[in-house]
């Protein structure tokens, strides 16, 4: 439906829906709204508090501060995971980023809500780190009573 395209060379990104897309500025750091999150793990703690552009695909959103909010432990596939919270709030928009330091800051769950754009929560099932499965899912039981 939509989508951006980065042409670093250039300095800017297209965005918006096939044949419509408009060029947006880009700057070193800037990201899309997916990689953000792994942007920032591969950023560790050097940076409690850090900037960029994101882009959604519909659009540009300038000056996103991302900045450590917190801890805390998450149950993800029935296992404790350890977390920080990097958290970016700006207008109607709020985007939530939890890395876990255990798997050197990999994003673990993604919250974003982007005002009447919807809302979108999004969480590890499956983790595979060197070829070594560290989060396993495990699909809940169907509980619904049978007549």
């Amino acid at each position: 439906k939509n989508s951006t395209q980065f042409d670093w060379a250039q300095g800017i990104a297209l965005t918006g829906a096939p044949n419509q897309q408009k060029p947006e500025p880009i700057e070193a750091g800037d990201q899309d709204l997916m990689s953000a999150a792994l942007h920032l793990a591969l950023m560790g703690n050097r940076h409690p508090e850090y900037a960029m552009a994101l882009l959604s695909g519909r659009k540009r959103y300038p000056d996103a501060k991302f900045e450590l909010k917190g801890e805390a432990t998450l149950t993800l596939s029935g296992q404790k995971i350890d977390a920080v919270l990097m958290s970016a709030q700006w207008d109607d928009r709020r985007v939530d980023f939890w890395l876990a330091p255990q798997w050197n800051n990999l994003p673990v769950k993604m919250t974003l809500n982007l005002g009447k754009d919807g809302s979108f929560d999004i969480l590890a099932k499956e983790v595979t780190l060197d070829g070594q499965k560290v989060l396993e899912w495990v699909p809940a039981h169907d509980q619904r009573r049978r007549p």
